[in-house]
């Protein structure tokens, strides 16, 4: 006969699967796959790029609205249910990106699955994960995380395929039938956004069934502490969308074939996968606050090795640097939450956290292809990016434990 407590840790084992498999097709398919299309859609539609491309502008905005307001909509529907409608709605809402033929209705698309996707993905599980583990809290999140990234690589490389022998209309249709037949039946009849019951709870964490510590999110906005807080993510969301975004083109100036800049892009993505596992590991054994300071060195590392990136050696440096530094925005977060402001009114937030990182993000692009067109290199992006990455160094060590 199973133990009843080490059922109970299976099960929350099997959230971690389960949340894996969800953040790799809504986050996985719908963000990490929109390249795929911009240039056939736009060709076959007679779109700028420029104009196609407002669609994943519009998605990330909504999601950072879905981040701010994230806990009052938890508490008035619940996670549960949130996370039900989301996964309705955001199938079709992506198998209606194959019946457009205005840019108007892919922006109303846009506006959908910018809804959805933040609670099927990181808004969702980092509430989600945390109420199941006390223990490789951390390990649990990493693993979770490292969904978003495994879906990436999977369905880039499958739809890739698929647009160049089938077209854009039919890889929408069938990307949508995947995200269909994965999100409905594991938000429906596997998730759990909690243990059962007090008792299950308190098998699996003794100390979830402890009245809940810390700061409310009206009470956090009235202390320094929090601001720093949201300095610091904000400027990590900037710097660690510098090395996402511009590897690549970067490589290619340097003069290197544009089919090995993707393929050192692709080993990037691959260790970043690694480097959520890596750094959750990392977080339970030594803290947030000393994880974040080796993964804010790994992003140097990454800065500096993009700078130098005209030797062939440095490559190395951004694989290692980039993969292991970029894990901070997913994995260190939820508990560099819980560490500052504690469980009152965590989702709440969090969510505040996770919308100031996905605005560092959101603005990086446009400023460092500004910068470029001004000066027609990346050195003085990649520079600032350094300058940025030092003033975040800053803000995180005054980062403290806000209680009331």
């Amino acid at each position: 006969m199973v133990n009843p407590v080490e059922k109970k840790q299976r099960l929350a084992w099997l959230m971690v699967l389960a949340g894996m498999m969800v953040t790799g097709v809504s986050y996985g398919i719908v963000l990490n796959c929109f390249g795929l299309f911009v240039k056939p859609v736009s060709e076959m539609m007679g779109f700028s790029r420029q104009g196609f491309a407002t669609s994943l502008t519009i998605v990330y905005v909504v999601y950072m609205l879905c981040s701010v307001y994230s806990g009052k909509l938890i508490e008035k529907l619940g996670l549960k249910r949130l996370m039900r409608i989301a996964a309705v709605i955001l199938p079709c809402a992506y198998f209606c990106n194959s019946l457009c033929t205005q840019l108007w209705q892919f922006y109303l698309l846009a506006v959908l699955q910018g809804f959805c996707v933040p609670f099927l993905s990181f808004i969702a599980f980092a509430v989600i994960i945390p109420r199941w583990f006390e223990q490789k809290r951390g390990l649990a999140i990493g693993l979770t995380f490292m969904g978003s990234g495994l879906g990436g690589m999977l369905f880039n490389t499958l739809a890739g395929e698929w647009v160049v022998t089938l077209g854009p209309v039919q890889t929408y249709q069938i990307l949508a039938a995947v995200v269909a037949c994965v999100l409905i039946p594991l938000v429906f009849f596997v998730i759990r956004t909690a243990p059962q019951d007090a008792q299950e709870a308190a098998q699996i964490s003794p100390s979830a069934t402890a009245p809940a510590d810390g700061v409310t999110l009206k009470e956090a906005l009235r202390s320094p502490t929090f601001y720093m807080l949201l300095t610091f993510v904000t400027l990590i969301g900037f710097t660690t969308t510098v090395l996402n975004h511009t590897v690549v083109p970067r490589l290619s100036d340097m003069g290197f074939d544009p089919a090995y800049a993707a393929r050192v892009n692709a080993l990037f993505m691959g260790v970043l996968c690694i480097g959520k596992v890596l750094l959750g590991v990392i977080n339970d054994r030594i803290g947030v606050k000393k994880t974040n300071l080796l993964a804010m060195s790994a992003v140097l590392l990454g800065l500096a090795g993009l700078y130098l990136s005209g030797y062939q050696a440095m490559h190395i440096a951004v694989v290692i640097g980039s993969g292991l530094g970029c894990t901070m925005g997913s994995v260190s977060y939820p508990m560099l939450t819980e560490y500052a402001c504690g469980k009152k009114d965590y989702a709440a937030v969090y969510g505040v956290i996770n919308a100031m990182n996905v605005f560092g993000g959101a603005v990086c692009p446009t400023l460092t292809n500004a910068i470029y067109d001004s000066t027609g290199s990346y050195d003085a992006a990649l520079l600032m990016a350094v300058v940025l990455l030092l003033l975040a160094v800053g803000c995180h060590t005054m980062v403290k434990k806000i209680r009331n």
